[in-house]
């Protein structure tokens, strides 16, 4: 089944926008991460306006991280799903570790794929890179991701290179990109909503 509505309708993937990562004292708190946040929340409003399609990820395991027994593996408050939106759980860093989303993945060859959330360098650049050998061609909203810190430095400095890296897998563009693009022409070609 197609649960995309048209070849030329966006897809929106909102990786693991998820507490852990802001959350004080947790090991994958992302310092600086706001910005993102409200980069995130723009893209998932314009896409909700167009009529997109949405796919959330929750990433959970069977550890002290990302465990659905506590409040850190549940999503972001304001970064709920929709009745409507689709959700997919994964217990590894690729979407695409989830069989749902993969089969889902199948139907959107053609479409614009947009990808957004955390973290940059592990369940994003995962998944990037399964799409990319997937035969998908995906573009990274980069202000709408972070990374955590590494040996190059903290979040701030880090992540410049971890978008280097990303680059490789996918389009780079800018919240503003996104939401420059207008689903009406996109999406229903000339047809009434």
């Amino acid at each position: 089944m197609n649960l995309l509505p048209s070849l030329a309708t966006p897809l929106v993937i909102a990786i693991d926008i998820q507490r852990e990562y802001i959350t004080p004292g947790r090991p994958f708190r992302l310092n600086g991460i706001e910005p993102a946040l409200e980069n995130c929340r723009r893209v998932l409003e314009h896409a909700r306006e167009e009529r997109w399609p949405i796919a959330h990820t929750r990433h959970l395991q069977d550890s002290h991280l990302f465990n659905a027994d506590t409040e850190y593996s549940r999503f972001i408050e304001g970064f709920e799903p929709l009745p409507h939106e689709m959700v997919f759980v994964k217990n590894m860093l690729s979407c695409f570790s989830s069989p749902e989303f993969a089969k889902m993945m199948e139907t959107a060859k053609r479409h614009p794929i947009y990808v957004i959330g955390f973290n940059a360098q592990m369940c994003c650049l995962s998944t990037l890179v399964d799409g990319f050998h997937r035969g998908h061609r995906m573009s990274l909203v980069a202000d709408a991701t972070w990374a955590r810190s590494t040996a190059l430095g903290d979040e701030r400095e880090s992540y410049p290179w971890i978008k280097q890296i990303l680059a490789v897998y996918a389009d780079i563009v800018d919240t503003e990109e996104v939401l420059a693009i207008g689903g009406r022409q996109t999406m229903y070609a000339g047809l009434e909503r």
